[in-house]
C-alpha cells in the first residue's frame, strides 16, 4: 500500500519536479505535490495545507532555497527541508545546513533521494512525539508540583537511614524552622529513630515506625504531642508514613506528611498556610542514527550514537552482532522480536524501548525508531535505518512521577482533577473518606453532586472569575456527602496549564473543616499582597518588568486580532547615574517615585506603565496612534524638564529621552515593538539627550547610520 506523502517543491523547473515526484512514487510514495517559484507562491502554499516534506532548488530567478529556508522558520513549521540542486559548492551547502537544512543533494545524483526523504520523515516524526512526551510529562509534573506546594499539609522526605532530604514550606512553618537552620538537618546523617535528639515524641510508636524504615509500609498516628525546639510551645500534629521501595523492594525514601491539628483539637486558633509553585522544564537529547545492511550485517553509525554509550566512533563495532550483546538481559528477547516484526512485515515502523550497556557498565535507556527503506526484487528486506535517543533522563523522571503520584494518592488532603469542561477524572483515596463517592461511582460527572445549595451562588461564580483568569481561588464550601450529611471543607482551586498556556484541567485540594468550623467566623484565605508583589516594582509601586511585559503581550493580541493601533513609549532619565553618584542612592530612589508618579499622572486608566530597569520606564497605549503617542510623549518630556524634583537636600532638574514606536501588520510579538522602541530611544541618547524620537524602518541609503535616526523623527527640532 502506498504511503501518502505532501510535498512542497521550491523550483522554477517544472521538468525537475515531475522527476522528484516519479522518483518518490517508485519509491511507493502516493505522493502529492505543488511547485512554487516565489516567496509569495510559498508563503500560500504553506497557509493552504500541512507539508510533509519541503525540496527546495538553492537558487531561482526570483527566489533562493535561503529564503525559503527562513520562510519555513518563520512560520514556525517543523517540516523537513532538503536541497536539491545542480550546483551548490561545499561552503554554501555547510552554511545551509547549519541554517536548518536538513539535508543537500545534487542533481545529477538523485539516487540519495528517496533514503533521505524516508530518514528525515522518520526524524520529523520522532521529534514530535518526543515533544508531546516531553509536554506531557512536564503537565504531570506540573500539577503534582503545584498539589504538593500548594498542600496544608508538611511534607518531608528522609532516605531509609533517616536522612533528612527535603521538606516544603508547610513543614518548616510546623517545626518552626528557618532555612539557614535547616541546612544542618539535610547534611546530617543520623538513624532512622534517635530520641535523643528530638524524636522523643515518637518514643511509644518507635517499633511502629522503625518497621516503615526497615520493612516498608504504611503508617498512621493520628494525634502526637511535639514541642518544636526553637518554638518552644507545644503543638499537636498527625503524621503519615509512607515508604517508597526502589526496584528491588527495598525501602528507598520514607515520606511524612505532618499535619498541624492544634487548632483542631483545640478550637479557639486558626490555620496559617503558605505556599508557592514550582515548574520545571525538560529538553530532550540528540539523536544518535544506526544505518543497516542487512544481508551483511554491517551497520554504519554516527558519533551521537556512540557519545551515549561513552564510547567514540572508532571504538564501536560496525555490526549487528554487537547490538545484541549491548541489550540488557531482561529487554534482549523483546528488543529482538520488535525488529524481526519489522523485517516479517508485521508492522511499518519499528519503535522501541530497551537498555543498552554503556563503556563504565551502566545501563542508558534508549528509545530506538526504524524502518525498512530498501528492498530487493523479492520483496526482501535489504537495509533498515533507526534512530537513536538516549531516555534515561526521562526514564528517571517518570519514575520521581509515580513516586510523586503515590505521595498524592495517600495524601490526608482530598484531591480532584477535572478535565477543562468540569468532568472528573481523578480523585484520591482520602476524597473517598471524606464524601464516601469511589472514583468508579463520580468519574465523568460534575462536581456539582457535591453542592447542598447551601453555598451562596456569588461564591461559585467568583471561583470560576478567579481560576479562569489564570488565578488560585481558595475558599470554603458547605457540601453533601453521599450519604447526605453535610459537611465543610476549605479547598484550593487552581489551573493546570500546558506549554502554550492554555488551561487542560483544574485542580481542588480541599481539607475538611466540620469540625473546627463552629469555632470560626471568619479565615482568611487569601493573601492579594502576594499577588501584587509578584506584579509590581517595590520602589514605584509601578508594574514591573514581568507583569509589563505580561499585559503588554494580551495587548498586542488584542491589537493584532482588531486590527487597533498599538503603540509604545521607552523612557530613559538622562544622566542618572550623576544623581546617585553626587546624591546618593536615597535621593535616587526618590527621584525615581516622584518621576513615576508624574508619568502616572498623566495617562489614562487604559494605558499601561511599567519601570522597565533602573531608571528605563515604558508606556504602552492602547488605541493610540503613532502621531498621537509623539504629541504624548513630547508633554512628558516638557513636564518632567518643566518640573523640578524635590530631594532631601536640593531640587534637581531631571530630562529624559523618549523612544517612540507603533504596532505594525510586520510584527510577531510585544518583543517586536519594545526593539523598535528601545532602537528610538538609543537614538534619542545619541541624538543629544532630552529627545522624543519615533521609530523608522531605515531605508537602503541609511543602513550605515544608527537604525531609525533620522532628522524629521527627532524633536524638539
Amino acid at each position: 500500500m502506498d504511503i501518502p506523502l505532501a510535498v512542497l517543491i521550491v523550483e522554477d523547473s517544472e521538468s525537475d519536479s515531475k522527476l522528484i515526484a516519479r522518483l518518490l512514487i517508485k519509491a511507493g510514495y502516493a505522493v502529492s505535490f505543488e511547485q512554487v517559484a516565489t516567496a509569495e507562491q510559498m508563503r500560500s502554499a504553506l497557509e493552504k495545507r500541512i507539508w510533509d516534506v519541503v525540496i527546495s532548488d538553492y537558487s531561482l530567478p526570483q527566489f533562493d532555497g535561503n529564503a525559503a529556508l527562513e520562510l519555513l522558520k518563520e512560520k514556525q513549521l517543523d517540516i523537513p527541508f532538503i536541497v536539491v540542486t545542480g550546483n551548490l559548492g561545499e561552503e554554501s551547502a555547510v552554511d545551509m545546513m547549519k541554517a536548518g537544512a536538513h539535508d543537500y543533494l545534487m542533481k545529477d545524483n538523485l539516487m540519495r533521494l528517496v533514503p533521505a526523504v524516508a530518514r528525515e520523515l522518520v526524524q520529523a516524526q520522532d521529534r514530535r512525539q518526543r515533544k508531546q512526551a516531553e509536554d506531557a510529562l512536564r503537565e504531570s509534573e506540573s500539577f503534582n508540583q503545584a498539589i504538593l506546594q500548594n498542600s496544608p499539609i508538611g511534607i518531608s522526605v528522609r532516605s531509609r537511614t533517616g536522612k533528612l532530604l527535603s521538606v516544603n514550606d508547610a513543614w518548616k512553618k510546623i517545626w518552626a524552622i528557618s532555612d539557614f537552620d535547616l541546612q544542618d538537618d539535610l547534611t546530617r546523617e543520623r538513624p532512622a529513630l534517635n530520641f535523643d535528639e528530638g524524636d522523643d515524641y515518637l518514643a511509644s510508636h518507635k517499633d511502629e515506625v522503625r518497621r516503615i524504615y526497615e520493612q516498608g509500609g504504611h503508617l498512621y498516628l493520628p494525634e502526637l504531642k511535639i514541642t518544636p525546639p526553637r518554638a518552644g510551645a507545644a503543638e499537636w500534629v498527625s503524621q503519615h508514613f509512607y515508604a517508597i521501595l526502589d526496584g528491588q523492594g527495598q525501602v528507598a525514601r520514607v515520606v511524612i506528611l505532618t499535619e498541624n491539628i492544634t487548632e483542631r483539637k483545640l478550637a479557639h486558633e486558626i490555620i496559617q498556610e503558605s505556599e508557592e509553585r514550582l515548574a520545571a522544564v525538560m529538553e530532550g537529547s540528540q539523536l544518535g542514527y544506526a544505518d543497516w545492511d542487512i544481508p551483511t550485517g554491517e551497520i554504519r553509525r554516527n558519533e551521537r550514537w556512540a557519545d551515549m554509550l561513552g564510547y567514540t566512533l572508532n571504538e564501536v563495532a560496525s555490526t549487528y552482532q554487537q547490538w545484541e550483546d549491548l541489550l540488557h538481559p531482561d529487554d534482549y528477547v523483546e528488543a529482538r522480536q520488535a525488529v524481526q516484526d519489522v523485517l516479517d512485515g508485521k508492522i511499518l515502523i519499528h519503535r522501541d524501548e530497551y537498555r543498552l550497556r554503556a563503556k563504565d557498565g551502566s545501563y542508558r535507556w534508549i528509545l530506538d525508531q526504524g524502518k525498512i527503506v530498501e528492498y530487493d526484487p523479492q520483496g526482501r528486506p535489504l537495509r533498515m535505518t533507526a534512530t537513536h535517543t538516549d531516555i534515561t533522563e526521562f526514564k528517571q523522571s517518570e519514575d520521581q512521577l509515580r513516586q510523586l503520584s503515590s505521595a498524592v494518592e495517600h495524601s490526608p488532603a482530598a484531591i480532584m482533577i477535572t478535565d477543562v469542561d468540569g468532568n472528573i477524572e481523578y480523585i484520591n483515596q482520602k476524597f473517598t473518606a471524606v464524601s464516601g463517592y469511589t472514583l468508579d461511582e463520580i468519574r465523568g460527572k460534575n462536581p456539582r453532586i457535591l453542592k447542598s445549595d447551601e453555598t451562596p451562588p456569588e461564591v461559585y461564580s467568583q471561583l470560576w472569575e478567579t481560576i479562569l483568569s489564570g488565578k488560585e481561588w481558595r475558599g470554603e464550601f458547605l457540601n453533601r456527602k453521599k450519604n447526605g450529611q453535610l459537611y465543610w471543607e476549605y479547598a484550593s482551586v487552581s489551573v493546570i496549564e500546558d506549554s502554550r498556556e492554555n488551561i487542560t484541567h483544574f485542580v481542588s485540594v480541599t481539607e475538611e473543616i466540620t469540625d473546627r468550623k463552629e469555632a470560626e467566623e471568619k479565615i482568611k484565605r487569601l493573601n492579594a499582597g502576594l499577588e501584587q508583589l509578584a506584579m509590581t516594582d517595590y520602589l514605584t509601586s509601578l508594574y514591573n518588568r514581568r507583569y509589563f511585559m505580561q499585559r503588554g503581550a494580551q495587548e498586542f493580541k488584542r491589537a493584532k486580532r482588531n486590527k487597533q493601533s498599538l503603540t509604545l513609549l521607552m523612557l530613559d532619565i538622562d544622566n542618572f547615574k550623576k544623581v546617585n553618584d553626587s546624591l546618593g542612592h536615597e535621593a535616587g530612589d526618590m527621584a525615581l517615585q516622584q518621576v513615576a508618579a508624574a508619568l502616572k499622572a498623566g495617562l489614562r486608566e487604559t494605558d499601561i506603565l511599567g519601570r522597565i530597569g533602573g531608571e528605563e520606564f515604558s508606556i504602552l497605549l492602547p488605541n493610540t496612534s503613532l502621531d498621537e503617542a509623539v504629541i504624548l510623549a513630547e508633554r512628558i518630556r516638557r513636564t518632567m524638564t518643566d518640573s523640578p524634583i524635590e530631594t532631601l537636600d536640593e531640587a534637581l532638574i531631571i530630562t529624559i529621552c523618549i523612544g517612540v514606536a507603533d504596532y505594525t501588520d510586520e510584527m510577531s510579538g510585544i518583543d517586536d515593538l519594545l526593539r523598535n522602541a528601545d532602537i528610538a530611544l538609543y537614538n534619542a541618547k545619541h541624538s543629544g539627550r532630552n529627545r522624543v524620537v519615533k521609530y523608522k524602518k531605515p531605508s537602503n541609503k541609511e543602513q550605515d547610520l544608527l537604525p531609525g535616526l533620522g532628522d524629521e523623527w527627532v524633536y524638539p527640532k
